[in-house]
């Protein structure tokens, strides 16, 4: 089956001591979205963890050194060859003045309640939209794992009636990014603990984001191959099962896992 790869991408939301934002604006020569205002960032190298990737990045594209503060949405995006899941983080300035490389050519300082008005790239505008707003609901950072068993089957773990949300619907194994952990290690931490699983990480699949009374999550969503063990359930789930690839889309899962279960059911995404 043939299938666009997906990359992860970091993106700062670089706020100053006015509390403005900075944006900066592809380059002409730009493959993609020449002329539209961007946030700084970009992917990880090779085992390159993701905190440390965002924070190069942004000194590379604007000179400054920054801070990550917290996770402020997940979007997806796609161009000619791949898809790119995106993590925005909001972050302070720790030191340094704007010098732009040669990816852009002009940056501006944005007013929150403004944000909405500038033509950015596209996948951020939802992000930006809801910034300007109000002032969004706290923000955790989730992994969630796509778990194969080699013979076209996928596991998912059934939420226990004591869950605080979705009780009683089908989940991915994963979990919260714990301050500073990497969320390579963190989704293998937590799969262990959720299954008695080991795995190891592949591929990105895909982003999203839900919400939830009093914060909203960020998830990344990877594909995790078996490396040991054996099933054994934590009491934040009371069942699993192996379902086939064409029957994902028909069981009762979380709802923000809905599509993306239904996408790769139709073979669109997955294995």
């Amino acid at each position: 089956m043939n299938r666009k790869p997906f990359a992860c991408s970091g993106k700062a939301l670089v706020a100053d001591a006015r509390g403005c934002y900075l944006l900066v604006r592809r380059s002409p020569a730009c493959v993609h979205n020449a002329g539209k205002w961007d946030l700084p960032g970009g992917k990880p190298a090779p085992r390159e963890g993701f905190e440390h990737a965002l924070v190069r990045e942004v000194a590379e594209e604007t000179g400054l050194t920054v801070v990550l503060e917290r996770v402020l949405g997940a979007v997806e995006s796609e161009i000619s060859d791949k898809k790119i899941a995106d993590l925005v983080i909001e972050c302070r300035i720790e030191s340094g003045s704007v010098t732009l490389s040669g990816e852009h050519d002009q940056y501006q300082w944005v007013p929150r309640e403004k944000l909405a008005a500038v033509d950015v790239c596209p996948q951020f505008a939802p992000v930006l939209k809801e910034l300007a707003a109000a002032a969004p609901k706290p923000f955790t950072f989730s992994g969630k794992a796509l778990i194969s068993d080699g013979k076209g089957r996928y596991l998912l773990i059934r939420r226990s009636a004591a869950s605080g949300h979705n009780r009683c619907k089908w989940d991915l194994p994963g979990g919260k990014v714990d301050p500073g952990e990497n969320i390579d290690h963190a989704l293998i931490r937590e799969v262990a603990e959720e299954t008695g699983l080991t795995i190891s990480l592949e591929r990105v699949l895909g982003a999203g984001q839900s919400d939830a009374p009093t914060r909203k999550v960020a998830y990344l969503i990877m594909e995790g191959r078996i490396q040991s063990g054996e099933i054994t359930l934590s009491s934040e789930h009371d069942k699993y099962q192996w379902v086939a690839r064409k029957k994902l889309g028909d069981i009762d899962v979380c709802p923000q896992f809905a599509a993306f279960l239904k996408t790769v059911a139709q073979g669109a995404a997955g294995t």
